[in-house]
């Protein structure tokens, strides 16, 4: 003989009531064990945890924009050479560039942008607030097919590898050249 059980809603609530309790008390026992003093496994408080979180998604997010190099494969100058090199009479390096004028107008101006690596494949002090990141300008006039050097002195203390693409190129003509972006 099966005897029906009947369960008021006041019943189901309590019942409601009392599970929640235990799963609170069972995840604050897991969070007071794993976290006693508020700190993470590696010393740092939430706080200080969340602030390095939010800063290492916004250095990637401007480097991701700062090293867009769309366009570049159809860019009228080609970086033929970048490489830091050591400044005379001083400890710190600077940045020289070969380029190309590869289109079939004449150039008046050039603007650059490069990123440097320190030894340890960290971002190299680049003479700018954004880390490893730099850039200069010419307005020195290349005819087409014309290549050129130029250094520009950025003043830094660990640079080893970089890298250079043009972003901007003005014509003589009056015309512009932009990186897409």
């Amino acid at each position: 003989m099966k005897i029906p059980i009947r369960v008021s809603l006041l019943q189901w609530a309590a019942l409601l009531f009392i599970i929640s309790i235990t799963v609170s008390c069972n995840d604050s026992q897991k969070k007071s064990t794993y976290d006693p003093n508020g700190l993470m496994p590696d010393g740092r408080t939430q706080e200080q945890w969340k602030n390095d979180y939010v800063d290492s998604i916004t250095k990637k997010t401007i480097k991701e924009t700062l090293y867009d190099t769309a366009g570049i494969s159809e860019a009228p100058v080609k970086v033929l050479k970048a490489r830091f090199f050591q400044e005379e009479y001083s400890n710190y390096k600077s940045v020289s560039l070969t380029f190309k004028n590869v289109s079939d107008k004449k150039i008046d101006g050039i603007k650059f942008r490069w990123y440097g690596e320190n030894a340890f494949h960290e971002p190299a002090d680049m003479g700018s607030l954004n880390d490893g990141f730099g850039g200069g300008f010419t307005d020195r006039t290349i005819r087409p097919g014309q290549s050129m050097t130029l250094q520009w002195n950025i003043l830094s203390r660990d640079g080893k590898t970089i890298q250079a693409w043009p972003i901007e190129v003005a014509f003589s003509d009056g015309t512009k050249w932009e990186s897409s972006k």
